[in-house]
């Protein structure tokens, strides 16, 4: 075998080293991110039926637009929460996020049933 054979082996033998690498770190990835999503998927609140669209609406019927109040209890979702517990548990009111959620029969926040979320947001930011 001479140089250039040799060299061109070296260089293939490089090349599928890194994309072993490559492989691995994307696998790593990958599991990091199904990880996540699994924690997300875990603490999203559950799943509510979809008022009413357009399209589900027969000609002619008057279809009313949603109140402030609606609107918000959909758009409230467990981060908002986690945000305002946050900022009361560095204001030094642990103990009183806990009787509040023990209130709502929780040990923990993701245990609060997401039709409490906007009850619960309101005592938690007046503590």
């Amino acid at each position: 075998m001479d140089n250039y054979q040799t060299a061109v082996l070296g260089l293939l033998a490089d090349l599928i080293h890194e994309q072993q690498k490559t492989r691995t770190a994307i696998t790593d990835l990958a599991e990091a991110l199904a990880g996540v999503r699994k924690t997300v998927v875990d603490d999203a609140p559950a799943a509510e039926t979809p008022a009413p669209g357009p399209t589900d609406a027969v000609p002619g019927d008057r279809v009313d637009p949603p109140t402030p109040e609606t609107v918000e209890e959909r758009t409230l979702a467990i981060a908002d929460l986690r945000k305002a517990f946050a900022a009361q548990s560095k204001a030094g009111k642990k103990e009183e996020l806990k009787a509040l959620l023990a209130e709502f029969g929780a040990v923990k926040l993701p245990e609060v049933t997401a039709e409490n979320y906007p009850e619960l947001l309101r005592k938690a930011e007046a503590l």
